[in-house]
């Protein structure tokens, strides 16, 4: 397992496909992180390695590949030995017969969806005491395959990502990439689009916000269970002043938002100016 084991272990990143960091140069800063990346990203393993993956929808996603291109980068990935949860679909399942999909050697599946689970809090923390000074010392397949991680049912693949990096023992989650209003130019971060699939057939470029990532239900039941564990979402100041502009937009009220650069700078202070929702940690 190619892990390393000397990066920062207070703190994991987790990529979300959005543009609203697109502004900034964040992936060389991303190459010394802890880094879980959220399904298109996988496009990006050659050029862009990271030490963690949650793809979502194969079934959607191979037939846009053979459509459109990538099929065979696709194929590279899912049969690498990168560590990996995948969506445990019966969909997904026939897609990886149907088109022959070899799966590595660190490819791990969620759990079926089960909504009384989902806010369960043996379930959650089944996996004993979260979070831990190193979290390198559980980097090991036999910790790995045990993990909970259950599918998207509610709060998107964003959910899942940040379940996982709970379960990873880390303190803090930077979310990145998660767009809190719409932005224009696409669904997808243009590192995303120069090289993988595209997002749509029609309006490719249409402004665009992951509405279901916010959902309230489940981030409010999230927020009570997590145990020593802080979320936060990081947006480039340029972006900000963008989304300042909807005052009453209430996706942002979701998550404690930081500053990229402050981030960046070792000196993430929550933007206070935002209403978060009361029970927001």
């Amino acid at each position: 397992m190619n892990l390393s084991l000397d990066k920062r272990p207070d703190r994991i990143f987790v990529l979300t496909c959005g543009r609203s960091c697109d502004s900034v140069d964040f992936l060389p800063f991303l190459k010394n992180e802890y880094v879980i990346a959220v399904s298109r990203w996988a496009f990006l393993f050659k050029e862009h390695p990271f030490d963690f993956y949650y793809v979502n929808d194969h079934h959607r996603l191979i037939p846009m590949t053979i459509q459109y291109g990538g099929f065979d980068t696709y194929k590279d990935f899912m049969a690498s030995d990168l560590v990996t949860w995948n969506k445990n679909y019966k969909k997904d399942e026939k897609a990886f017969v149907k088109y022959d999909i070899k799966r590595g050697k660190y490819t791990y599946t969620t759990r079926p969806w089960a909504s009384k689970s989902l806010f369960d809090a043996d379930f959650l923390n089944e996996n004993g005491v979260m979070p831990t000074e190193r979290p390198q010392d559980y980097f090991k397949d036999e910790h790995f395959k045990k993990y909970p991680v259950q599918y998207t049912g509610y709060g998107s693949a964003t959910r899942v990502a940040v379940d996982l990096a709970y379960f990873l023992k880390f303190k803090t989650c930077y979310i990145m990439a998660l767009d809190a209003v719409s932005v224009q130019g696409g669904w997808y971060s243009r590192h995303i689009t120069d090289i993988a699939a595209p997002q749509s057939s029609t309006q490719p470029t249409v402004a665009y916000s992951r509405n279901s990532t916010f959902s309230t239900h489940v981030w409010r039941g999230r927020y009570s269970l997590y145990k020593g564990f802080d979320v936060r979402r990081v947006v480039p100041k340029d972006m900000y002043d963008i989304e300042r502009k909807e005052v009453d937009n209430p996706q942002r009220r979701v998550f404690k938002t930081v500053f990229y650069e402050d981030v960046v700078n070792d000196s993430p202070a929550i933007i206070d100016e935002i209403k978060y929702h009361d029970w927001v940690t």
